[in-house]
């Protein structure tokens, strides 16, 4: 789908300008969130301020990772969820210089290239590889009141700036992943593939995930929900 020397902008509008138009043909009264911006009636508002998102949508990230995508990374990936009664219950993460295809539906489980692939915690907290999100656009106070007292209790960090960190999570290599930094269209797949495979996502301070909105709170996903006790408050 991608040329190696193609811009992360103009892969995200190649890619959506492929997604959006099939979505519209097989599912017309669906309207659909997305990231880029694109002319067409089924598309609803992909402000930050959006918060009137209605029950049933599609979640569509036609690129997630933008930085990753144009510093030659793989940490990329394609990101779609289906969102009905304000919660993701079908999503689809395909991560293509990995060859990994991820699909979870509400109920039915979640499976990788095929195979259903189920996460749990094997090991206390502290000696999991744990995600965090940290960039430039992470506000220093979550940074200084949240996340150092997360890397300095644990034992190993690595800064996930992409939904490829929920992967890492399902492919049993990290036990946590926290972001303050993330759009609906981020995590909705993630969300449904991490929580139908066992695992949680949940906002930070305990709550559900509010899908009527664009931007994200502080969310946080979990291999088991025993290792939430194990979160420095």
């Amino acid at each position: 789908m991608f040329t190696r020397n193609e811009s992360s902008s103009a892969a995200d509008i190649a890619s959506q300008q492929i997604i959006v138009p099939e979505l519209q043909k097989y599912f017309p009264t669906i309207p659909i969130l997305a990231e880029e911006r694109m002319e067409g009636a089924s598309l609803l508002p992909s402000s930050d301020d959006t918060k009137d998102l209605p029950f049933t949508y599609w979640s569509v990230d036609p690129l997630d990772g933008s930085a990753v995508f144009d510093n030659k990374c793989s940490e990329w990936a394609v990101s779609i969820a289906l969102i009905e009664n304000h919660r993701p219950t079908l999503g689809v993460l395909h991560f293509p210089r990995f060859e990994i295809t991820v699909q979870a539906e509400e109920g039915k489980g979640c499976w990788l290239n095929g195979k259903q692939i189920h996460v749990s915690a094997k090991r206390p907290l502290s000696e999991w590889l744990i995600g965090v999100d940290l960039c430039r656009s992470v506000e220093d106070e979550f940074v200084v009141d949240t996340l150092l007292p997360l890397i300095r209790k644990f034992r190993y960090v690595r800064n996930f700036p992409t939904v490829a960190s929920n992967l890492e999570l399902l492919l049993g290599h990290t036990g946590l992943w926290i972001t303050n930094n993330v759009r609906n269209w981020d995590l909705a797949a993630a969300a449904i593939a991490v929580q139908e495979a066992g695992g949680v996502v949940q906002q930070l301070d305990g709550q559900p995930i509010n899908w009527k909105s664009v931007r994200m709170p502080p969310i946080i996903s979990v291999a088991d929900k025993s290792l939430l006790a194990e979160i420095p408050s």
